[in-house]
């Protein structure tokens, strides 16, 4: 018996692994503070017996896997996150490389890395960790933190050291939080395995396995930028050219997120009717992210407004206002950018999640927008009209030139 009080399952799964407190700003601490001031101990032979080393072996071993592991650890830098992608709702144990350095002599040995883990609050005093490999957690494509342990994953005792290690800090976070705000569930969690599965333990991400220090040949600060060289890649932030509906004839360069949040009251769900030749521009009311067979989806529920493609505006509601967005579906978004424009999103959704750090509503994913334009402030006052509380027959509508005019083919 798997012995916590939860709600269900899935409630688990949805809260417990989202529990960091400071989600990324908590990541990067702790690559700064584990990896950035990592101090090397020692050294071990596989059997796990010392291997004497000298004073400048130490030193350069410590610069080289401080500035090594700090790279591949960073999220804008590192092949490791450009390579590695972990479904929402899992977890993800990433080695952060298998270091191993042959000392000056020939010697072949792993080094023992110390970093700093926590402050006892009992005594002040600072916890030290020991290890020999880093671990990168994830949740989904999020990174959460940077552990060390003294096992390279490469037995199934290991991962299975690993994965409980994780359920373990995932249970603590849950039970702080349940302590925290007083809430007691009412249905028992009677599977371990449900959480075991949704761990994923990579071993080699982006093709990083040994990360092998030479002392005996070659110049360490070569060895250095090859390495990092190999393992880097330069992130080049997507840029679209959207159409100034302020100025004729002109455009201006606007970076466009891959991903959009589908929040209610700010975002609205467009549509084409093909049969009609007519256009929909829907408020989204209410938002929220379900199981579906393929995996999420996203339930919305849309305020009564459709407008026409036709010379003479008619004004008729659709007749379903509830909607399904699955993966592989291509979505019209629309959201007021802070100068009073709108900005409209298409593309064809890769990803449905939840970040609650960020929001509590569910995002959609894509692998870039197909197209993005801007519908300016007073075009925009004509379509962004909330008909909930408006008569059926003061609801303004477009008319075919004026639809046109705004490019929406």
């Amino acid at each position: 018996m798997f012995s916590i009080l939860l709600k269900d399952f899935q409630s688990f799964i949805n809260e417990a692994i989202t529990l960091k407190r400071e989600g990324g700003e908590h990541y990067l601490e702790r690559a700064n503070t584990r990896l950035a001031q990592l101090e090397v101990v020692g050294f071990i032979n596989v059997k796990g017996e010392k291997v004497e080393a000298t004073s400048s072996d130490i030193s350069q071993t410590q610069q080289f896997f401080r500035e090594v592991l700090a790279n591949i650890a960073d999220p804008d830098k590192s092949q490791v996150f450009s390579d590695t992608d972990i479904k929402p709702g899992y977890i993800g144990i990433i080695r952060l490389g298998r270091p191993k350095v042959t000392l000056a002599n020939g010697e072949k040995a792993l080094p023992v890395f110390q970093v700093y883990e926590r402050t006892d609050k009992s005594t002040g005093k600072e916890v030290l960790r020991t290890g020999t490999c880093f671990w990168i957690f994830t949740i989904g494509s999020q990174v959460s933190t940077i552990k060390l342990y003294d096992v390279d994953g490469n037995k199934p005792s290991e991962k299975s050291y690993l994965i409980n290690k994780s359920i373990e800090h995932m249970m603590a976070d849950r039970e702080a939080e349940l302590a925290k705000i007083s809430r007691v569930f009412s249905i028992r969690l009677d599977s371990k395995e449900d959480l075991e599965k949704r761990h994923s333990v990579i071993l080699t991400p982006a093709g990083i396995s040994i990360i092998h220090l030479k002392l005996d040949s070659g110049d360490v600060r070569d060895q250095l930028d090859q390495f990092i060289s190999k393992s880097t890649v330069t992130k080049q932030e997507t840029f679209q050219l959207i159409p100034d509906s302020n100025r004729e004839s002109s455009f201006s360069l606007e970076a466009v997120p891959k991903q959009m949040n589908v929040t209610p009251d700010k975002v609205w769900f467009l549509e084409k009717n093909e049969k009609f030749n007519t256009w929909g521009a829907m408020p989204i009311i209410q938002s929220r992210q379900i199981k579906g067979v393929i995996g999420n989806e996203i339930a919305i529920k849309l305020g009564k407004k459709w407008l026409h493609w036709l010379e003479k505006p008619v004004f008729n509601t659709p007749i379903q206002i509830d909607r399904i967005i699955r993966k592989g579906d291509t979505v019209t978004l629309a959201k007021e950018m802070g100068n009073g424009d709108w900005l409209v999103n298409v593309g064809t959704v890769t990803d449905i999640a939840i970040d609650s750090r960020a929001s509590e509503f569910p995002y959609v994913k894509t692998a870039g927008w197909d197209t993005s334009f801007i519908i300016n402030q007073e075009e925009a006052t004509k379509i962004f009209v909330d008909s909930r509380n408006v008569s059926e027959s003061l609801t303004q509508v477009l008319s075919f030139s004026e639809w046109t005019s705004l490019n929406l083919r």
